[in-house]
């Protein structure tokens, strides 16, 4: 599998993805700025792994997300400060899916800041969820059991964290603080271990 180091970077004002990884693909990317794309900063796809550790990623105007992890990929991100888009943070989706998302800044996004859906199965710990429009952190569809702990999710202007759709996770010791909405809501056929 091919596995470049990617450092130190500004990648910048493209029409498509800033950066994508795909097929089976294991890349270290370290301490670049990923920003003000017309579609997603950070594209994770068909079985590819990587670290991805301090990059900067904002302004990106994808309708989905800022980055997104699909289709079996399971990457690391550890530090990154995903901030400023025009819709959602970062977004887990389908079975298969795995990856870590690990003390990271999710900020200042119109949509879900941390979205889990369609069978994936990340963990999600140690992140700061701050400040966004809407919705903290959302996870819905059957088959879909992130492990989420020790996360920080406050001071949004809806429902911190909504679980649903027959959802399953494993939700524990995470601070859900400072709100303009409800807290946590569990809600149609939403279940799940909350501790």
């Amino acid at each position: 599998a091919a596995a470049p180091l990617i450092k130190g970077c500004n990648i910048h004002g493209t029409q498509l993805c800033q950066l994508e990884v795909r097929n089976h693909a294991q890349p270290r990317v370290e301490g670049n700025q990923i920003k003000e794309s017309e579609a997603m900063g950070l594209f994770i796809h068909s079985q590819a792994r990587g670290t991805f550790i301090d990059n900067d990623i904002f302004d990106n105007r994808d309708p989905l997300a800022q980055v997104l992890v699909a289709s079996g990929a399971s990457p690391v991100l550890q530090k990154n400060r995903i901030r400023d888009g025009s819709s959602g943070g970062i977004q887990f989706h389908g079975e298969g899916t795995e990856g870590w998302l690990d003390g990271n800044t999710i900020q200042g996004h119109k949509l879900a800041q941390v979205e889990v859906s369609s069978g994936a199965l990340p963990r999600i710990s140690r992140n700061s969820v701050t400040n966004g429009s809407t919705v903290g952190m959302y996870i819905h569809d059957p088959h879909t059991a992130p492990k989420v702990s020790h996360n920080h999710i406050h001071s949004h202007e809806d429902t911190q964290v909504i679980i649903s759709h027959g959802a399953f996770p494993a939700f524990d010791h995470n601070l859900v603080e400072a709100g303009a909405g409800t807290g946590l809501l569990v809600t149609q056929s939403g279940h799940g271990i909350v501790e």
